[in-house]
């Protein structure tokens, strides 16, 4: 089996040009270009999944490609206005169960922002208590600073997907470290928790 060492131009630039292309520069209505880069992207998956590498390499290629989207705007769904617009309605005392969006006042110019940007201000939240905890988590640390929300938002995520790292290596440890490849390097991983921010991470 090859090393990373063969491949490593590739098997680290590839993949970086194209989260950078998706998260940065690519608009959301570029379906066939998106698709296309999607594509590519699960090539590589298969490749790097077959290379052998080190419990090291792993794990910093795995923050490498994370890092990328640490101050990116979620690029595929608007889901965050909303997670950013429960967590500072529960840090205002407001239950964000029984109360929908539209009928808040009194906001500063960051959460009328998030709440122009949402697409459910009709709408009650809908997500579970843990979730809402890190909402709310995120929300607290960052105060009014819709950037520090987002930057902060990834981090976190990039923190709790390390931890599901070494969970998945140590619950299959007869597999060895490969098997962490096949989670940690899925696109849909990549794209769907550290770049949309979608909360199945929890």
């Amino acid at each position: 089996m090859k090393t990373i060492q063969n491949y490593n131009v590739f098997l680290v630039f590839f993949p970086i040009c194209i989260l950078i292309s998706l998260g940065y520069l690519i608009p959301r209505s570029a379906f066939i270009l998106s698709t296309t880069l999607y594509i590519l992207l699960f090539i590589w998956y298969y490749v790097i999944c077959q290379i052998k590498m080190t419990w090291g390499q792993i794990i910093g290629l795995s923050v490498i490609l994370r890092l990328i989207f640490i101050d990116a705007i979620p690029f595929l769904s608007d889901d965050i206005w909303r997670y950013l617009w429960d967590g500072h309605i529960w840090l205002k005392g407001i239950n964000a169960y029984s109360t929908i969006p539209n009928e808040v006042t009194d906001l500063g110019s960051s959460m009328e922002f998030m709440r122009e940007s949402m697409n459910s201000p009709h709408l009650y939240s809908i997500y579970p208590p843990l979730t809402q905890a890190f909402f709310a988590l995120v929300a607290w640390i960052s105060g009014d600073s819709i950037l520090s929300a987002i930057i902060w938002f990834h981090f976190l995520v990039l923190v709790i997907e390390l931890l599901t790292l070494f969970l998945i290596r140590a619950v299959w440890s007869s597999k060895g470290v490969d098997i962490v490849k096949w989670y940690t390097f899925n696109p849909l991983i990549l794209l769907e928790l550290s770049g949309n921010l979608h909360t199945e991470f929890l």
